[in-house]
């Protein structure tokens, strides 16, 4: 269920030279879009719905062969390996879809949506929430299609008026997440 809801999204990421920025940003620690060390390696997401607030520290991303696009997943209450279709739920999850593979810092504008399987952070009970708008800034990324590819992003989604998810986050490639179509 987890991945067919999310096969209908797809995400990215990339360097900005070093520079720690407003929005969570963190350093890239090398001065190539192809290194990516210390905080660069990190995921923190924050997700704010009203009074609540979680933080989501994995993230992991897929290709689609046929569009070259990333699909990508923040989430928080996984067990620190690629999900799978038999993987149970996460807590929480940030899709992020339709995003090119990234090549440099050119900020983009994914489709995006939450999912909250423990039922205790989006408004009113809801199981999920379309993103109202998104920005994906890649700040690292290294031979995104590879099996020991990188990808490291700012990213911000709104919600609305009903919340926020910001932060960085470092994805590695999972085969799992990996469509032709």
């Amino acid at each position: 269920m987890k991945i067919a809801i999310a096969l209908v999204l797809l995400a990215a990421c990339g360097d900005d030279g070093g520079s720690t920025t407003a929005d969570g940003g963190t350093d890239s620690g090398g001065s190539s879009f192809t290194t990516c060390t210390g905080t660069c390696t990190t995921t923190g997401v924050t997700a704010t719905f009203g009074a609540n607030t979680k933080t989501l520290d994995e993230a992991y991303y897929g290709i689609t062969a046929s569009t070259q696009t990333v699909y990508l997943e923040v989430l928080a209450g996984g067990n620190g390996t690629c999900p799978t279709t038999s993987s149970p739920s996460e807590d929480y999850t940030l899709v992020l879809s339709t995003v090119a593979v990234p090549t440099d810092i050119t900020a983009q504008s994914p489709m995006s949506a939450a999912f909250d399987f423990k039922g205790d952070l989006l408004p009113n009970g809801a199981i999920h929430a379309f993103g109202t708008s998104a920005t994906l800034t890649p700040t690292n990324a290294n031979m995104p299609a590879a099996a020991t590819g990188f990808i490291a992003a700012d990213v911000s989604v709104a919600f609305g008026g009903d919340g926020t998810m910001t932060g960085h986050l470092y994805a590695i490639h999972c085969a799992s997440f990996d469509t032709t179509n």
